[in-house]
């Protein structure tokens, strides 16, 4: 079969190619920022940002707290849409920061985070910075308001940790880090014409009320009461499931629950990291179904076991 985006010749331009080296995910968005914006469009990417509220500060009702911060700091929402972040679109929004990390832990990541962002939509907001100057990008000051993923490299005042996120699994917001991060990401986040919807509300500059971003995050779990990070009594409660199990024999399961009985024993009492992978693996293996929170909140227990429930 013939390659469908091989060209026999090269295709006669309407209007300037994007710049060179960007990847596919920015040089749509690119066009789509310049079709909005014009000769303006440099300028205006430097004062917006972009935020994900992921789903775990969705189902833990945060996200109004997060836009309270955001406020303070002169962050104006202007578009708000939903997004579900496949295990592709995972592999995507993250690849740079996924092949810097040691191949172990970046595939045990992978597996907590397929859980979680696969739990709800995520929502993505775009975001005017009113006060950026000096050369600052609306995108790079986001970025540092956010603080960093693990907990103990946070200051106070960072996005992080006034919305409470308890550890590095748990990160409750993404950013976009600069301006060409921000157009992949809109590019790999949403579809064509909402994209386009974003940009044209960059362009008239209308502050989208904070409500209207909350009613859309309920939205999206609208039965679910605030779920809580605290994972301990999940991991003691599948122990002793798994130690009765055990002691009324089993059969051919055995071997998957023996495992995890050991497994579990390490995160509990000595507080050492086991494989997400290998827990979720032996938990289907021996037929032991969790309500999906739990599985996650057990997922996030053996890969950050130090941390104390709060």
């Amino acid at each position: 079969m013939s390659n469908p985006f091989e060209a026999a010749a090269p295709p006669r331009l309407t209007a300037p190619p994007p710049p060179a080296g960007l990847d596919i995910f920015e040089r749509e968005a690119a066009d789509d920022l310049q079709a909005v914006f014009g000769r303006r469009a440099p300028q205006v990417l430097q004062r917006l940002a972009l935020l994900m509220f992921t789903p775990d500060s969705i189902v833990s009702h945060r996200v109004r707290r997060g836009l309270e911060h955001l406020a303070a700091a002169q962050f104006q929402p202007l578009a708000v849409g939903r997004s579900r972040l496949e295990p592709v679109r995972i592999r995507e929004m993250w690849r740079a920061a996924l092949d810097l990390e040691a191949s172990p832990q970046a595939l045990e990541r992978l597996a907590i985070c397929d859980a979680l962002m696969g739990h709800t939509d995520s929502l993505v907001v775009l975001l005017w910075d009113a006060a950026a100057a000096g050369g600052q990008t609306g995108a790079g000051r986001l970025s540092a308001l956010k603080g960093s993923g693990e907990p103990a490299l946070r200051s106070p005042g960072s996005l992080r940790s006034v919305m409470g996120a308890p550890d590095t699994v748990f990160r409750l917001v993404h950013t976009s880090d600069t301006p060409r991060d921000l157009l992949r990401e809109l590019a790999i986040l949403l579809p064509a014409a909402t994209r386009r919807s974003f940009l044209e509300a960059a362009e008239t500059r209308l502050p989208l009320a904070s409500n209207a971003v909350v009613e859309a995050a309920r939205a999206l779990a609208p039965d679910l009461a605030a779920r809580s990070f605290a994972n301990l009594r999940i991991a003691c409660g599948v122990r002793a499931h798994v130690n009765a199990r055990l002691a009324a024999g089993v059969g051919e399961r055995a071997a998957p629950l023996r495992w995890l009985q050991s497994a579990l024993d390490q995160v509990l009492e000595r507080r050492r990291p086991i494989s997400v992978r290998r827990v979720f693996r032996a938990l289907d293996e021996a037929g032991l179904e969790l309500a999906p929170w739990d599985r996650i909140l057990l997922g996030a227990r053996a890969f950050c076991p130090a941390r104390h429930d709060a």
